[in-house]
């Protein structure tokens, strides 16, 4: 998976930002017992105004109301409440805490006298001063009921258990972020693995149904692709049924022109001989791209090769050129074999052998008049397998750059008049490539350094 995956850019930025939420979320809790114009619990105004009406409340109601009204004021605040009088009795009758006593002993006389609400700041409790109607003084104390959530989240900020929660919430961001990347790409993935399969020449590659079937953009797009592969599928299998279905046709009319022109041959006046001997040259050049042709749509429509059988690749080539060498000596051109090494192949012998020889007799034709065709075999190892490597050089002028892909498709000629000259008829290196492809192989031309075409066959050896 490259840096540029789009499943590695989408599962990165959404684990970014849930890692910076989580950060963010951490910082406020490690910040927040510092925060002192935030800290909760604190007494407020409406708090300390409820501490005065419970003195008014002692004084018009009785101490049963007034114990109800501290009772009430102590679970809203969360603070411990005391009632010291001027003597320092417990107006409640409490045990106060020897801090309480000794906060109120610190406060002193003053502090009755404040009227102002005293805060020391934790651990001190808060002093408030009272006077009743009468003129009666009191010391209101409180102090924290509990540990309150300062203590508790500076205890937590400084344990282990704050770090392996933050640990633990960015791998459960990571998985979720899997998750979900997995869920936006997973469908792409689907698409570019049939549209590899479509492109290697499988028609009937399409998307799942499951993909097609969602209600989303990207089952939109899986229904287009699995529609335009179907027309591929359609229109590439009519244009084989219509080569085939012409090649078989024309068939019976050649063969009549075949008995016609033995017929007229053999009561032919001598003048018209030659003229007959040249239809029937050129009645042999249709027969034989008929045979092309039937050759090259029985190669389409083939899926796999299910009679193959060990082909003994090295007597194949030397057959193939030797023939080759015998044919080219009359044209002054030369077929000479560099290297032969011994291997085998599984496939259908005559394929291979027809593969082979389009490429050898293309060579023959175009190289130079007085050169030789260079043919190699050799096997290369790759990893744990082996491939055989057949390689065809010519000495001619070679092929444009941007022609060599295309010289392997049906009829494609890279110059009309060269390929008038030769007599080629643009379908022998097609052969050859749907060939070699039916045998898991691969072909490749360029161009040889020095000038000439270089034709490479890479087979898997048996």
């Amino acid at each position: 998976m490259t840096a540029r995956s789009l499943f590695l850019k989408i599962f990165l930025w959404f684990w970014l930002a849930n890692t910076l939420v989580i950060a963010a979320l951490a910082l406020v809790v490690w910040i927040y017992p510092f925060a002192e114009a935030r800290r909760p619990g604190r007494f407020d105004l409406l708090h300390e105004l409820q501490v005065r009406g419970a003195i008014a409340v002692l004084e018009s109601k009785g101490r049963e109301a007034f114990e109800q009204h501290a009772a009430e004021l102590e679970m809203a605040t969360g603070f411990r409440t005391y009632w010291l009088d001027e003597k320092g009795h417990e107006l409640r009758n409490q045990v106060v805490p020897a801090s309480v006593l000794q906060a109120a002993k610190d406060y002193g006389v003053e502090a009755l006298h404040d009227r102002r609400r005293i805060d020391l700041g934790p651990p001190h409790p808060i002093a408030i001063p009272l006077t009743d109607s009468k003129g009666q003084t009191y010391l209101a104390m409180a102090e924290p009921s509990g540990p309150g959530p300062e203590p508790y989240f500076k205890q937590l900020v400084s344990s282990r258990v704050f770090l392996l929660w933050v640990v633990a919430g960015v791998l459960t961001a990571g998985f979720g972020c899997y998750a979900l990347a997995r869920y936006l790409t997973s469908p792409v993935w689907q698409l570019q693995r049939a549209a590899q399969r479509l492109g290697a020449g499988d028609l009937t590659a399409r998307v799942d149904e499951r993909l097609a079937a969602r209600g989303d953009e990207i089952g939109e797009l899986g229904r287009e692709f699995n529609r335009m592969a179907q027309r591929v599928d359609t229109l590439f299998t009519s244009q084989k049924r219509l080569l085939r279905d012409v090649s078989h046709e024309l068939r019976s009319p050649l063969a009549r022109l075949y008995l016609a022109l033995g017929i007229a041959s053999r009561d032919a006046d001598p003048r018209a001989t030659a003229a007959l001997e040249r239809v029937g040259r050129e009645a042999e050049q249709i027969n034989e791209l008929i045979g092309q042709l039937l050759v090259l749509a029985r190669l389409e429509g083939a899926g796999t090769q299910s009679d193959q059988i060990p082909v003994d690749l090295h007597q194949l080539v030397m057959d193939v050129a030797a023939d080759a060498d015998f044919e080219a000596e009359s044209q002054q051109r030369h077929v000479r074999v560099l290297r032969c090494d011994p291997c085998e192949v599984l496939g259908t012998p005559q394929l291979l052998h027809s593969a082979i020889e389009n490429v050898v007799r293309n060579a023959v034709c175009y190289t130079a008049v007085g050169s030789e065709v260079e043919v190699t075999l050799t096997v290369e190892k790759n990893g744990a397998a082996h491939s055989a490597c057949i390689t065809v050089r010519d000495h001619g002028s070679g092929v444009p750059a941007e022609a060599l892909e295309k010289i392997f498709q049906p009829f494609y000629r890279v110059s009309d008049a060269r390929e008038r000259d030769s007599g080629g008829s643009g379908l022998g290196l097609a052969i050859t490539e749907r060939a070699v492809r039916l045998h898991h192989g691969d072909v490749l031309a360029s161009n040889a350094a020095g000038g000439g075409l270089l034709i490479r066959i890479e087979l898997p050896c048996a």
